[in-house]
């Protein structure tokens, strides 16, 4: 189009330097106007032809595919919190994803909470005690926390577990290893 253009403009220039008359140069000028007019007219019209030969091969392909099975993901259950420290680790694992999902909102998460410990629970008493509002989210959490998952609570419980507990003494040390590993992994996360 670009040398076209250049072309065009080298003509109307030869043809006012020559004997042409103004009205023969300003015929050229709309002959030529008209003609690029034509020409992006049908070079649109063909390009969305194209689009819609590509659409149609696109569509039928898909029809011809054979269609995939729809895979649907079960549920997870977040385990019911009881207010022990024994199973505060396998609760926060799980609970860990809608705390930090900033897509939630605080009031959805007190509710996600509130709905994940067990009735007649520590921890139950706990969290209910908040009303469901944005700001009590994070007291409601920070509560729970402080009395169930403070480090050196789990730190003491896993130790214990892992020198006191006479049925994993019981197996020639292997549980003691087990749980000593558990509690190397919680500090380096």
């Amino acid at each position: 189009m670009a040398e076209l253009e250049n072309v065009n403009t080298k003509f109307v220039e030869v043809l006012l330097k020559s004997d042409t008359s103004e009205e023969e140069v300003e015929a050229e000028i709309e002959t030529h106007e008209e003609y690029k007019l034509n020409f992006l007219m049908a070079n649109l019209q063909l390009t969305e032809q194209e689009a819609g030969k590509n659409e149609q091969v696109a569509t039928s392909s898909r029809i011809d595919a054979r269609p995939e099975k729809p895979f649907k993901r079960p549920t997870l259950e977040i385990p019911k919190f009881s207010g022990s420290v024994s199973n505060w680790l396998q609760f926060w694992s799980h609970f860990r994803k809608i705390h930090e999902d900033r897509n939630i909102t605080p009031e959805d998460k007190l509710e996600y909470l509130k709905q994940a410990t067990e009735k007649g629970s520590k921890a139950e008493n706990i969290v209910e005690g908040y009303t469901t509002t944005a700001e009590n989210y994070e007291k409601a959490f920070s509560s729970l926390k402080n009395r169930f998952g403070r480090d050196d609570l789990l730190v003491e419980y896993l130790l214990y577990a892992a020198f006191y507990d006479k049925q994993r003494l019981s197996s020639k040390g292997c549980r003691i290893h087990g749980s000593v590993i558990k509690v190397t992994r919680f500090f380096e996360n």
